[in-house]
């Protein structure tokens, strides 16, 4: 396979909800290429209006933004036929989101607790035209298509419903969901309707356990997981990188 070169002076665009990070992730990148421009935007609407405004060679962005999903954001530059690889840099568990990311058009997706050499070998691939796919988010995709594997019931779930789920389990109040999701109070009791049915849970109470058995929410306790989106239908990993693991390219 032919690699392109790096570009010269390649413009990133950094998409997160937390100033602090971008900036770092920036001065990461800066250590490598110093010629290296960037763009901020801490949610979809901030993002999408740069992605419009001039060319890219690359967008990091996390799953959860200020206004709508990072999966949401991907999925919009391939309709704007905007022709940028994107590296999903997230929190959130390989086993829910990593095949989503990769089916919405992510050519990377790496943990935030990502060493930095780790980080800068993707965006190396990336920038040159390759993808950077770890081994556990390869054997993530490897099970979505072993047919003789049982999928767990959430696997059923729409993108709205995967989030009504994961806010419900972190204890939000059908009214603070509504509001983050810009979504009528009724409109998300219907979603909570749809999930309980589908994960066949009759209780709020076996909601929450259903989540932590299957990993979707962090141990109570632990820092909450936040919002979450998946693409419809699908359920994915989050990739910690291990540098003895890794493969460019897939």
């Amino acid at each position: 396979m032919e690699t392109k070169q790096h570009p010269q002076e390649p413009h990133i665009l950094l998409a997160d909800m937390q100033p602090i990070f971008r900036e770092g992730i920036a001065a990461i990148i800066l250590r490598w290429h110093s010629q290296a421009t960037f763009g901020h935007a801490s949610g979809f609407a901030q993002a999408h209006e740069m992605l419009l405004a001039q060319p890219w060679h690359l967008m990091i962005c996390d799953i959860n933004l200020s206004d709508r999903s990072g999966f949401e954001l991907i999925q919009e530059a391939r309709r704007l036929s905007v022709p940028i690889p994107t590296l999903v840099l997230s929190a959130n568990p390989i086993h829910i989101y990593g095949r989503g990311a990769v089916k919405c058009g992510a050519a990377a997706y790496l943990s935030r607790d990502t060493p930095a050499e780790e980080l800068l070998t993707a965006i190396r691939l990336l920038l040159a035209g390759q993808r950077y796919i770890n081994r556990r988010l390869a054997l993530a995709l490897a099970d979505a298509t072993d047919e003789s594997s049982e999928k767990p019931l959430h696997d059923t779930l729409s993108q709205r419903e995967m989030q009504v789920l994961i806010m419900l389990a972190e204890g939000r109040s059908l009214k603070k969901i509504a509001a983050r999701l810009t979504l009528s109070p009724k409109t998300i009791s219907t979603y909570r309707a749809r999930v309980t049915e589908k994960l066949r849970l009759n209780s709020d109470a076996a909601l929450v356990k259903y989540c932590l058995k299957h990993d979707l929410i962090p141990p109570l306790g632990d820092t909450p997981s936040g919002l979450l989106a998946a693409p419809e239908g699908l359920v994915g990993e989050t990739l910690r990188a291990e540098s003895n693991d890794a493969q460019p390219g897939y």
